[in-house]
């Protein structure tokens, strides 16, 4: 009993020298920024980043998208090596080095699924005077629910009393609004379209991506008084996340087929993948049509009914032909008449397997996980094709 006693006196004494050490590098820092929401997140932060670096000011972040970044001052960026399983605690670390850079800005993006880990990530560890969210498109279904509230509620863990929430137009919730008004915080909605004219001094933006991103960063920048000039400035030297949307043109086969590929592996969700989709077919009309390519996860039994209850009836789907790789492959073809599984274990062999059967100048949009077969494939792509309309 004794021992019990000192076990658990002991680890009380250990959380509370923990919050003190957080406390005291929270408060070395001006100003803590997160970013949440389902889609967009590495994006907004990238670019919220690249501006306040373009505006002079000292500015530490993180992304935790398809591949952990942190992004450092002088405008380098560094991978997050993991040991094991991501982890919130990472948030702790991020803290301390952010206080002893001395940053102005601490911009993070909030890697929580489930609703607890949100109020602790958010309100225990990060403490943020500002908090933004991108939307709240269903994805975590078993951790979040399925609908859009069901996400907003879980959001809404994040945002401390007397915070700043800002979100557009587009993905203003009720939700949301209610619960600021309950934290007595202020919930800026940022107008549709808002960045509009600094879009269009930087049209290769357009092509890369989606305006209501656009619109929060350019929000946030507002509302820290960065003027436009320093904005745009940001905006058109902004870094990519390594999954973020690409399109490129590949080579592939003898004889050579030109195929041009769409990377859209971290858009997981069916709404977000079919707005990729969309924006892939206004910057490049496909000539010979379009073939889904999708990678599957066997520890994403929920993403994968998700699809199922998308593609299943046949009757949305937009692709001419649909190739499958990776776990639950088979529950899916039988779902979807038009898939077939590719069974191959290498980008290279996935590729030319597609491209015998498609026509040239056929877009090859890949889709559905990153982690796992995405991932390959896009370094596969990344390496052997050029950036698409050189």
């Amino acid at each position: 009993m004794t021992v019990l006693v000192l076990s658990v006196a002991g680890f009380l004494l250990y959380l509370t020298v923990e919050r003190v050490k957080i406390d005291r590098w929270r408060r070395r820092i001006p100003q803590i920024m997160i970013v949440t929401g389902t889609r967009g997140k590495s994006s907004v932060v990238r670019m919220l980043t690249s501006v306040l670096r373009a505006d002079g000011r000292q500015v530490l972040a993180k992304t935790t998208g398809s591949s952990p970044r942190l992004l450092w001052p002088d405008g380098t960026e560094t991978e997050i090596k993991r040991r094991g399983p991501a982890s919130i605690l990472e948030q702790k670390a991020l803290i301390k080095q952010a206080a002893t850079l001395k940053v102005d800005y601490l911009v993070a993006e909030v890697m929580s699924i489930h609703p607890e880990n949100h109020y602790v990530e958010a309100q225990q560890i990060l403490k943020p005077d500002v908090v933004a969210i991108t939307n709240c498109w269903p994805d975590h279904v078993d951790a979040q629910g399925d609908t859009e509230k069901d996400v907003a509620v879980t959001l809404c863990r994040g945002i401390p009393e007397r915070a700043t929430v800002i979100v557009t137009a587009a993905s203003n919730s009720t939700v949301i609004q209610s619960k600021v008004e309950a934290s007595f915080g202020r919930c800026v909605v940022v107008e549709q379209n808002a960045s509009e004219s600094t879009r269009q001094r930087i049209p290769e933006l357009h092509e890369v991506e989606f305006s209501e991103n656009v619109d929060l960063a350019y929000g946030l920048a507002k509302h820290l008084g960065i003027e436009d000039r320093p904005i745009a400035e940001g905006l058109a030297r902004v870094g990519r996340d390594p999954g973020a949307f690409a399109m490129r043109t590949l080579r592939v086969g003898e004889p050579a087929k030109r195929l041009i590929v769409v990377n859209a592996f971290a858009a997981n969700d069916p709404t977000s993948t079919f707005r990729v989709l969309s924006k892939a077919q206004a910057v490049a009309p496909a000539i010979s049509g379009v073939v889904g390519l999708m990678c599957l996860r066997s520890d994403r039994a929920d993403r994968t009914a998700y699809w199922l209850e998308a593609l299943g009836s046949g009757t949305s789907i937009p692709f001419r032909r649909l190739y499958v790789a990776g776990g639950h492959a088979n529950a899916l073809v039988r779902r979807v008449p038009i898939a077939q599984k590719l069974s191959h274990d290498s980008p290279k062999h996935i590729m030319q397997a597609v491209a015998r059967n498609v026509d040239d100048d056929t877009v090859v949009f890949g889709f559905g996980n990153f982690v796992g077969m995405g991932s390959q494939l896009t370094e596969y792509w990344n390496r052997e094709g050029v950036v698409y309309g050189i």
